[in-house]
């Protein structure tokens, strides 16, 4: 592994909240055996928190198995230092977060769901009020799940500079997924079946160089808006791609402070 990906893989937010110093970790939790591995989850609680009062949940989505993954990086997704400290500053807001291990993204998901939902109270989580967020490569995941969950319907949902699903001709999601060998569960999307009920907040970088993010992000908007979706968007003209982590300019800490605002808006605390 390069230093360069090193790098970027240790990075933190750069926003901070000293509240984030003092959440709960619970690590490592078991929520499925399947033939090849254990499938664990870690979980991240607000200060002294009181179990027994059932908090808002935000799940972190993967769409990279974890093998192929840990084999490009070095870490699974969640031992990855931004999505450590995203988990941190959601819980230091006052919800639950969650990240987890993953063989098989599009399955696992709804694995995780269904743990979750059966074991909501005991985790000190309202199964009723559950959001997601979801970046880069793992987005196109994070959008199927929006389409096709009904057994445990999604509050809100958070995208951060990711790949959407394609729509119309675009091929650009489709052949990049090959390349970068995250899951794309939804390969073409026609105008007419882009049907979401799900609240979007879409994070859009104007200096995002990963090939044809953008053009994926633009064509999914005017698709979206053109069937009226409940789409909000924050564009950061002179952001570069992972701006949370690699851009420590005022733009950073406002949109990623408008992330958590939309959050509590639809989920409350």
């Amino acid at each position: 592994m390069t230093n360069e990906i090193e790098n970027l893989f240790s990075k933190e937010l750069v926003y901070k909240i000293n509240e984030m110093k003092n959440v709960e970790i619970k690590q490592n939790i078991l929520y499925a055996n399947t033939t090849h591995n254990e499938l664990t989850m870690d979980i991240y609680y607000p200060q002294n928190a009181n179990h027994h009062e059932l908090k808002p949940l935000i799940i972190f989505i993967t769409g990279y198995p974890d093998p192929g993954f840990q084999a490009m990086t070095g870490y699974k997704l969640k031992e990855v230092a931004q999505y450590i400290s995203w988990a941190k500053l959601i819980a230091a807001s006052g919800f639950v977060a969650i990240t987890y291990s993953s063989n098989d993204p599009e399955k696992d998901i709804y694995t995780l769901l269904k743990y979750i939902k059966n074991n909501g109270k005991s985790l000190g989580i309202n199964i009723k009020k559950i959001g997601i967020w979801a970046c880069s490569g793992n987005t196109p995941n994070a959008v199927s799940l929006l389409m096709n969950n009904q057994d445990l319907p999604i509050k809100n949902a958070v995208l951060c500079y990711g790949y959407m699903p394609d729509v119309g001709e675009s091929k650009i999601t489709a052949e990049v997924a090959k390349q970068f060998k995250f899951v794309n569960p939804i390969p073409s999307l026609s105008k007419e079946n882009l049907v979401l009920n799900t609240p979007l907040l879409i994070v859009r970088c104007g200096r995002d160089e990963m090939p044809g993010i953008n053009f994926s992000i633009d064509t999914f908007i005017i698709a979206a808006l053109a069937s009226n979706l409940p789409l909000s968007l924050i564009n950061l003209t002179n952001a570069p791609h992972a701006f949370d982590i690699i851009a420590n300019q005022e733009y950073s800490y406002n949109a990623i402070k408008g992330i958590l605002s939309f959050i509590k808006y639809h989920l409350g605390t």
